[in-house]
């Protein structure tokens, strides 16, 4: 979401590889590289929903890399922002801990979660830029010696570099922890160990 009417800047780098941020309506590119920011300023005044796409080969999900941007009236974008900040002050994130036990789960609305952070972005199916989810539940419990499946899943997301599956590089965010509550989580977890 962004307003119309007002000069927004946005501030573009990359976790893993080399991006290039792309919304062709905006008639420019501004390039997402590892350790660096880029700026991009714009100003619009009409409001519109567009595609954003990523202009650079980043790897084999590259053509999965779509999103969007709202550009919605400053005073409903006022309204949001209220809400994001107060949602987000009201939320208790679960962080990395691995040893506090979480809430039961509800696989469909983890279902929701695994959607609303992108997670399908890198773990869609086989040739994904993460691991597939196909048969993860069983894949989690024989991963690590000692480590139940519930207790894998729960540490690859709060922890994704913590243990690294073959051939597959920690490019994964680290900051899910600070994202998600503990009841987001357990509904996570119980989505991923249905599948």
């Amino acid at each position: 979401m962004i307003p119309a009417e007002r000069p927004v800047a946005l501030d573009v780098t990359s976790d893993d590889v080399q991006h290039s941020f792309w919304v062709p309506e905006w008639g420019g590119k501004v390039d997402a590289i590892p350790g660096r920011v880029n700026t991009m300023w714009f100003d619009f005044h009409e409001t519109a929903s567009l595609f954003v796409r990523c202009a650079e080969y980043c790897g084999k999900s590259h053509y999965d890399m779509i999103a969007s941007v709202e550009i919605i009236p400053g005073d409903e974008f006022d309204a949001w922002m209220a809400d994001q900040v107060a949602h987000h002050s009201e939320r208790e994130v679960v962080g990395a801990d691995l040893d506090t036990p979480l809430p039961e789960g509800d696989a469909a609305a983890g279902e929701g979660v695994f959607l609303s952070q992108g997670c399908e972005t890198c773990h869609a199916h086989q040739d994904s830029a993460g691991p597939a989810l196909d048969g993860l539940g069983e894949a989690a419990a024989a991963r690590r010696e000692g480590y139940t499946a519930d207790l894998y899943l729960h540490e690859a997301v709060v922890q994704p570099c913590a243990y690294l599956v073959q051939d597959y590089p920690c490019i994964m965010p680290e900051e899910y922890g600070e994202r998600l509550t503990a009841q987001e989580l357990a509904d996570l977890l119980a989505y991923l160990l249905q599948r």
